[in-house]
């Protein structure tokens, strides 16, 4: 008897082993790749370890169940064989999937041969399903030996899934705790700040250019009630300094209100983490993956699901499984590839659940949500949408925008019948705004923004203010002041900003950075323009002298330096240092009287620079056997050239040569960029490397073509380190 139960075990362990294999193998690289875009969120082992639980533990454990249920019924015969041949079909096909995902991307196996027919398509995908059918049946013993000797792999690649997965980043202890710092706060109103992510000014409005009333009756309503800003702007055009540009001036209030923060977005979130739990309570995408873990799992899940998924089948469940993720506020993962929206619906419900009567007042609720920015996986209802996502410029684009904003609106409404039903909506503060409007392109100095991206809409409504819609100068860094002087506040030490409604407004410029670009805008001709523009000399308190290039400046060594870059003294323009200092510094110019540089003034004769002396060519026949170009020479006026100490003349090789130092960036008449290392040029394979490398175009120093062919050429830099 006891033999028999080491046979029925043994038994038990060996299907169990098979079976998990099979599934195992059949869902790894679904799994690694359900993980949203790790900007957006990062999930913790143990979300990891949940997942795994979903989508390899719990099915193996079913398909266990019936294994044996099949086998203690009818005994190992043709039932049994049949149930396992299945098993086998669909895990193959699954494998094949991910085969043809990680090598081909497509939407399922007929992608090649669907623009032929429908007939076709059918037939492929029949003939397909029949070859693994018959490769199962033809070969059931050996998949069964085949499953069971790759289980100890099978367990050892799943246990290995959480440590291959980009997990959540370190976070300070307690940074999740609640915190109180106003002991009277009491004596406040409750506060409300929604930021929503890509919301466009123009997209509010109608065909007037008017708030759209009927289209977005929420935010219209707050307007009636408050006050409509027509030109407010944003000082950033990235999400991850924008919405710091907000949420941080507010930290100061931390004495008179209590302050909760709420971010969908992690690199806007880290600007902050480290007062978390001190000085500010947080709440927002990092909280959630903390505390809500079984349900991103499931998403997760859900999203590993998709990618096994064949468009065909995909299409047949749209129906139910539109109703599913409505039920859990989802979208379809086909359609949020990155997971940018995943949570969107959860975060602000989440919000909502910190509103209420006894701690709502006296405390600042801040929330950033990256709706209604694209893909655009909402109607205007918020039902998910299964159909893709449109780019910019595409028909379906405006259409399905505005749909997403008109969801972004009822969020807003959900919001006010909160307040209304916990009887704090006349007391409370509500500031509707964006970190950016549209972005159908990146800014740049070739390239300047255009009216959408820098316009934001802006609504407050606060006890005490009057209908009314304003024109006056807001940007976001006025936020902080404006949000003080509606709560009766002192004003901040060290901010910016000017509260929008301060009598004395001084003149000032618009100002829009994007990366190391700064653009400043024109109402001349309704237009931003790139500030300071290339080329432009500036100076403070200081001898020192700048040049802009590329958003930058950059010191100019000396005067002869000046010169030889074609600058004029007299065109120096004299700034204030707190201007001058709020403009990123770059690296110096190169000094024209470094080794290798050839000068001239108003004479024929031509100088070579070595040792900080200018050393004069003896012939017209030293320039090619040196190797020097005549599209090197530098003019300078005689007074600079001879204030120059001589040396020797130069009648041949050995000849000096440029030799610019590590690190900096060279680039000749060709559209090729380098950086010096060990007196070698590397060309910088690329706008991805140059990127990777932190490198900015303003540091590109243009060397004649002669002289950068004199450089040794090194290898080419492909990747960190970088020089």
């Amino acid at each position: 008897m006891r033999q028999k139960d080491l046979s029925v075990d043994k038994e038990l362990l060996q299907v169990a082993l098979l079976i998990f294999s099979a599934v195992s193998l059949a869902t790894l690289e679904f799994m690694r790749n359900a993980f949203p875009a790790t900007v957006l969120v990062q999930v913790s082992k143990t979300i990891v370890v949940y997942m795994i639980i979903l989508v390899q533990v719990l099915p193996a454990l079913v398909l266990l169940a019936a294994d044996r249920l099949i086998a203690a019924r009818y005994g190992s015969g043709r039932r049994l064989r049949v149930f396992r041949s299945m098993i086998f079909v669909v895990a193959l096909m699954l494998v094949l999937r991910q085969l043809q995902l990680y090598w081909d991307p497509a939407t399922d196996f007929a992608d090649s041969v669907r623009s032929r027919s429908l007939i076709l398509l059918v037939f492929v995908d029949l003939l397909f399903v029949a070859a693994v059918v018959g490769l199962a049946i033809w070969a059931f013993r050996g998949l069964l030996l085949f499953f069971y000797y790759m289980s100890p792999v099978a367990i050892a690649m799943t246990v290995l899934v959480p440590y291959q997965a980009t997990t959540m980043w370190s976070t300070p202890d307690g940074w999740d705790q609640e915190v109180v710092t106003a002991t009277q706060s009491e004596s406040q109103p409750a506060v409300f700040v929604l930021v929503f992510d890509g919301m466009g000014y123009d997209v509010l409005l109608n065909e007037d250019g008017e708030l759209d009333a009927e289209s977005f009756p929420n935010i219209a309503g707050l307007a009636r009630e408050g006050v409509w800003f027509t030109n407010a702007t944003s000082n950033y055009y990235w999400t991850k300094e924008s919405v710091p540009s907000i949420f941080n001036p507010v930290k100061p209030l931390g004495k008179d209100l209590n302050v909760t923060l709420s971010s969908q977005y992690l690199h806007a979130e880290v600007r902050y983490i480290k007062d978390c739990g001190k000085t500010i309570t947080c709440r927002g995408i990092s909280y959630m993956t903390k505390h809500d873990q079984p349900r991103l799992a499931a998403n997760l899940a859900l999203r590993a699901f998709y990618q096994a998924t064949p468009e065909l089948v995909e299409s047949t469940l749209s129906r139910p499984m539109g109703w599913f993720l409505d039920r859990l506020g989802w979208d379809f993962p086909s359609v949020d590839g990155s997971g940018g929206l995943t949570v969107s619906k959860r975060l602000f419900d989440m919000f909502l659940d910190d509103v209420n009567a006894e701690a709502s007042p006296g405390r600042i609720h801040a929330l950033h949500n990256n709706l209604p920015h694209p893909p655009f996986v909402f109607d205007r209802e918020g039902d998910a949408i299964d159909s893709p996502s449109p780019e910019w410029g595409q028909d379906t684009f405006w259409e399905r925008y505005r749909d997403q904003v008109m969801f972004a609106d009822r969020l807003v409404g959900d919001l006010v019948s909160k307040l209304k039903s916990e009887g704090i909506y006349d007391q409370s503060v509500i500031v509707i705004t964006s970190d950016h409007g549209e972005r159908p392109f990146v800014p740049s100095p070739e390239r300047p923004p255009d009216e959408f991206t820098p316009h934001v809409p802006l609504v407050i409504r606060a006890p005490g203010l009057n209908g009314d819609v304003s024109d006056v100068d807001y940007q976001h860094i006025d936020f902080a002041a404006t949000l003080a002087d509606i709560l009766g506040l002192p004003s901040l030490s060290g901010n910016q900003g000017i509260s929008a409604f301060s009598e004395e407004r001084p003149q000032r410029d618009k100002v829009f950075s994007v990366d190391d670009s700064t653009f400043i805008y024109s109402p001349e001709d309704d237009g931003w323009h790139l500030w300071p523009p290339d080329g432009t000399l500036l100076k403070g308190s200081s001898d020192a002298i700048y040049v802009a290039q590329g958003s930058l400046k950059r010191r100019i060594p000396n005067a002869v330096s000046l010169e030889a870059y074609g600058h004029q003294l007299e065109n120096v323009e004299g700034i204030a240092d707190s201007k001058l200092d709020g403009i990123p510094t770059g690296a110096p110019l190169l000094d024209v009287l470094a080794d290798g540089n050839l000068l001239r003034g108003s004479g024929s004769e031509i100088y070579v620079m070595e040792g900080g002396a200018k050393r004069r060519l003896t012939g017209a026949g030293v320039m090619g056997p040196c190797h020097y170009g005549g599209d090197a020479v530098h003019v300078i006026s005689d007074g600079l050239l001879e204030a120059i100490p001589s040396g020797v003349g130069l009648s041949g090789p050995p000849c000096p040569h440029l030799s610019p130092p590590d690190g900096t960036l060279a680039k000749g008449s060709e559209d090729r960029a380098y950086v010096m290392e060990g007196g070698f040029k590397r060309h910088i394979a690329g706008p991805a490397i140059f990127a990777e490398c932190g490198y900015s175009r303003g540091n590109l120093n243009l060397i004649a073509d002669s002289s950068l062919a004199g450089i040794p050429t090194g290898d080419d830099l492909t990747g960190v380190p970088c020089p």
